[in-house]
């Protein structure tokens, strides 16, 4: 990804889309890529909530 070297220019400007933008496109590949390492990716949904 670093190799990339992406600026926000490459992004497309956000106007409230929810699929089909280099961004979203970006997004999908991080949990692709945490799996080619056999990690997994969280959602806040998953993680157990801290007690104090």
């Amino acid at each position: 990804m670093a190799d990339l070297s992406l600026q926000a220019e490459d992004f497309e400007p956000e106007c409230g889309q929810t699929d089909g933008t280099f961004a979203h496109g970006i997004e999908r590949l991080l949990g692709v890529m945490a799996a080619a390492q056999d990690m997994t990716v969280q959602t806040p949904a998953t993680i157990a909530p801290q007690t104090s």
